[in-house]
C-alpha cells in the first residue's frame, strides 16, 4: 500500500496500527485490561443498570466515531477503496482484542493489537469493508 503523492499524514495501515491501542486498553498485562472500567463493564457477567448501559453505549460509540476520520483520510488519500466502511473497519480492527478480553477472560498478547489492525487494513484495502450502498444516494 503505497502513499499517496498528495498525502500529508501517514499510510492507512500504519494509521490504524497506531489506532488499534487507542481503541483498547493498555495490553501490556492482565491487570491493566481487566481492570479498565470501560473492558469491565464489558465483561461483567451481570446486567448492567440501564443507565450505565447507556453510558457504556455512548462511550463506545463516540470512541469509534472520533477515530472513524482515521479511516476516511486514507480513502482521501487513496490508500483504500471508497466507499470503505469505517466503522466496520475499526470494529475488525479491534474484535480480536475484545474476544480475548470479554470472551476468553484473557490479557491479548501485546502483539495481538497490531496483527489485527494490519488483517484488517489488508482486508479494507481488498475491498471487505466497501460498503456499496453509498453509490446510491
Amino acid at each position: 500500500m503505497e502513499k499517496a503523492p498528495s498525502s500529508s499524514g501517514c499510510r492507512a495501515d500504519i494509521d490504524v496500527l497506531r489506532l488499534a491501542p487507542a481503541l483498547t486498553c493498555a495490553i501490556n498485562s492482565t491487570s491493566n485490561c481487566l481492570g479498565n472500567t470501560a473492558t469491565s463493564t464489558f465483561t461483567t457477567a451481570t446486567s448492567p443498570a440501564e443507565q450505565a448501559a447507556r453510558a457504556q453505549t455512548k462511550l463506545w460509540t463516540d470512541r469509534y466515531t472520533q477515530r472513524e476520520v482515521i479511516v476516511d483520510r486514507a480513502v482521501e488519500r487513496g490508500e483504500l477503496p471508497a466507499h470503505t466502511d469505517a466503522r466496520r473497519l475499526l470494529i475488525a480492527a479491534t474484535a480480536p482484542l475484545y474476544h480475548q478480553l470479554g470472551l476468553l477472560r484473557a490479557a491479548p498478547e501485546p502483539v495481538l493489537a497490531e496483527q489485527s489492525a494490519a488483517a484488517a487494513v489488508l482486508a479494507a484495502a481488498a475491498g471487505a469493508f466497501s460498503d456499496r450502498r453509498s453509490e446510491d444516494t
